[in-house]
């Protein structure tokens, strides 16, 4: 789920939507595998497939995802989801999921979905919930220099950045810093 983003064309990418969502339509069972697809549907920019696949998902709060071992991996696609479709309903149930674990990383394998703080953050965000979102973002910032992840360290700068731009009227140093040093 994650290689898409470490190089190759979004058209590569457009392929491997088909055989994920096909992989999905023969696993019925395996609602992480509709996440996957949903969330690829995203990374394309086709929001309304996303909606089409994991929209049920949400709507009934996620009842199909059994907390099994893909279950922590699972929510935090699933946040990203939600944030990238802006649905709130499904926002507010992981936010209270995921609040517990906070201070862990999602690692599923060799991938890592990163700090469940940055999650928060951006549900917390999507939530209208400001003052959670900056000490969500503030938990990430310090999991991700603890971990020395640069990758992790960029996406939590870029995501409080946004948060300061959308709540006040001015950019302020550190927004105009953390921007800059995620570049």
């Amino acid at each position: 789920l994650e290689i898409h983003r470490l190089g190759g064309e979004w058209t590569e990418l457009a392929g491997i939507a088909a055989l994920m969502a096909d992989a999905a339509a023969q696993n019925p069972g395996l609602p992480v595998l509709r996440a996957a697809v949903a969330r690829t549907y995203c990374d394309l920019g086709r929001d309304q497939e996303a909606q089409a696949e994991i929209g049920d998902d949400i709507s009934n709060g996620f009842a199909d995802f059994p907390e099994d071992a893909a279950w922590m991996s699972s929510m935090a696609v699933l946040s990203e989801i939600c944030i990238g479709l802006a649905r709130a309903d499904g926002a507010a149930v992981l936010y209270e999921w995921l609040l517990p674990w906070n201070s862990q990383v999602v690692q599923a394998g060799v991938t890592s979905q990163g700090p469940v703080a940055l999650h928060l953050g951006g549900l917390a965000t999507l939530l209208g919930k400001t003052d959670a979102a900056a000490d969500r973002f503030a938990e990430s910032l310090e999991v991700s220099e603890k971990l020395g992840s640069s990758y992790w360290i960029a996406r939590t700068q870029v995501a409080w950045a946004e948060l300061d731009l959308n709540t006040s009227a001015e950019s302020t140093d550190r927004t105009q810093q953390m921007f800059s040093d995620a570049l």
